[in-house]
């Protein structure tokens, strides 16, 4: 929060932030470039260069990586939010293959966009992945990965699922849609996660308030 580390000439959201070898990497969400775009930190995470596309000519919403059995895989969604491809690569920067099973999920709103952080779990890995169902950010689900490999992919719904729902607050008062969890200790976890919410705004001459911000200042 104390500045804009990167700024493009189009959107970018979801910074997916990995360590690789001693280096910082980040593959943001950049769907209107239509490419999935690889930077490196020079000066973390203050400075960040563009090394090129690991994918172009698509609408490629949401990318997340993840390094497992001696490769690298890629799942990502598009603009619809009901498709859900995959890709792997023997190297970070490619070339990258589109998996024989790939689109992996279709016409499925419900699981088929990335929601966060794959993450591993007691040696299992968990795809986390947002609900749009009935409207974007509904809810955060987990999907454990039972198969993973050149020729075959299969996962089931985690038990426990939803593990994020909306809650009381403006932020987060219409749904959940991301999560990004970090294992910080023996059975302890620390996750990042973003709400859809509504707000009520108010404008008093040129500025802009929050409601709540209003009902404090009465208080």
């Amino acid at each position: 929060y104390q500045n804009i580390v990167l700024d493009e000439p189009f959107h970018l959201s979801y910074p997916y932030v990995f360590i690789y070898e001693g280096n910082y990497y980040m593959i943001p969400e950049s769907h209107k470039d239509s490419s999935i775009r690889l930077y490196v930190a020079r000066k973390f995470p203050e400075k960040w260069v563009y090394l090129g596309n690991l994918l172009s000519g698509s609408d490629f919403t949401d990318p997340s990586i993840l390094q497992h059995n001696g490769k690298w895989w890629i799942f990502v969604s598009s603009r619809t939010n009901d498709i859900l491809r995959l890709y792997y690569s023997d190297r970070l920067t490619g070339p990258w293959i589109e998996h024989s099973k790939s689109p992996i999920i279709q016409k499925d709103v419900t699981k088929s966009r990335p929601g966060g952080r794959i993450i591993k779990v007691d040696n299992k890995l968990y795809r986390i992945s947002q609900n749009d169902y009935p409207r974007y950010g509904t809810n955060v689900n987990a999907f454990e990965i039972i198969d993973l490999n050149t020729n075959l992919y299969q996962e089931i719904p985690y038990d426990g699922n939803p593990i994020l729902e909306r809650g009381p607050e403006n932020w987060n008062n219409l749904g959940m849609h991301h999560m990004d969890a970090h294992k910080t200790g023996e059975n302890k976890w620390f996750a990042c996660v973003d709400g859809f919410g509504k707000r009520w705004v108010m404008r008093v001459g040129s500025k802009h308030f929050d409601i709540t911000e209003i009902l404090t200042w009465k208080k």
